[in-house]
């Protein structure tokens, strides 16, 4: 699959020379350059192409996924890559660590109908106007949007029109506090919750997590008082598995274990 698409895209810098002449390929010759590229797998070279030259924009996607996580794209090179995925069926969207990301490329996202994934994880520079477009995805099923400390528990109700929602990664999001649990309680379809390093809810706003009958993950932190009772408040999610993350002074590492 990598080969014939990356013979594709040779196809294109042949016929459209002009890329390579604007970027630090012109200096080496054209077999060479083929060469990086046979040797790139397709998902790499769609990550990192629009950053040589703005002129690789009629990129397809890999298998139907978009990955340009941890890197400093825009808005507008965003905006132009989507659109030139129009036609095509994208199902996952990966854009976490992208912190360029503004409200400005959100529109464009949510002219992906088909997109089931979409990860925004530390894209901290979106509003409530972004989850107002994210919320327009029908088929939406694994939303992320961990680090995403800007949203309080009113503009997570924003998101309450994803009826297909299983999956909610809300880690490191300060401001979800019971509200925000009220509104999560929505999510018929939910069976995934990542609640970790959110310590602004009480017990009242877990107990509205019982509505919940498919949840079967709930991720909370050992700084929560409750966690580990948490099973007390949800005696109506007899399979829940709630799992309690410690953190030690390098908050990027964690034990996990399981509440039965």
């Amino acid at each position: 699959m990598t080969n014939s698409i990356n013979q594709s895209f040779l196809k294109i810098t042949k016929e459209t020379p002009e890329p390579i002449n604007q970027s630090g390929f012109s200096k080496l010759p054209v077999c060479i350059v083929n060469l990086i590229f046979s040797n790139i797998t397709y998902k790499e070279t769609a990550k990192f192409a629009h950053l040589l030259s703005k002129a690789f924009q009629n990129l397809p996607p890999n298998n139907e996924i978009l990955d340009l996580s941890n890197t400093f794209i825009e808005d507008d090179y965003l905006i132009k890559t989507i659109h030139a995925c129009q036609g095509r069926k994208i199902v996952s969207l990966i854009l976490s660590g992208c912190i360029c990301i503004t409200d400005a490329s959100m529109e464009k996202i949510a002219s992906l109908k088909h997109l089931k994934t979409l990860n925004l994880s530390g894209c901290e520079n979106i509003t409530d106007v972004a989850l107002t477009h994210i919320a327009t995805l029908p088929q939406l099923r694994t939303l992320n949007l961990s680090y995403c400390d800007q949203f309080t528990g009113e503009e997570i109700g924003i998101l309450t029109p994803l009826k297909q929602l299983r999956t909610l990664t809300l880690t490191d999001c300060h401001q979800i506090d019971d509200d925000a649990l009220e509104h999560i309680s929505t999510f018929q379809q939910l069976r995934t919750l990542d609640l970790y390093n959110c310590n602004h809810f009480s017990e009242i706003g877990i107990k509205h997590l019982n509505t919940l009958q498919k949840l079967r993950t709930l991720t909370l932190s050992s700084k929560n008082a409750f966690a580990e009772t948490a099973l007390e408040y949800l005696p109506a999610l007899p399979q829940l598995k709630i799992q309690i993350k410690e953190f030690g002074e390098d908050s990027r590492r964690c034990c996990t274990f399981s509440v039965d």
